[in-house]
């Protein structure tokens, strides 16, 4: 994987998680940061369509309350 398909992948748009078909999302190893068992795609196309979906544009706190 090069470093211009690990930018372009899988298609040369801003937000490479969102699909054409409303509310759907692409979470997978061709998507930014690439392949890979990390999770990091699937959380920034969460916080894609939570910002696209829901315009919430700060993530929610992952840690218990106190």
């Amino acid at each position: 994987m090069t470093l211009t398909q690990s930018l372009l992948r899988p298609v040369p748009r801003f937000d490479p998680y969102r699909t054409p078909l409303p509310g759907v999302y692409l979470c997978s190893a061709s998507t930014p940061p690439g392949p890979g068992v990390h999770g990091m795609s699937g959380y920034w196309a969460a916080r894609s369509a939570l910002r696209n979906e829901f315009g919430i544009r700060t993530a929610p706190a992952l840690t218990p309350a106190s």
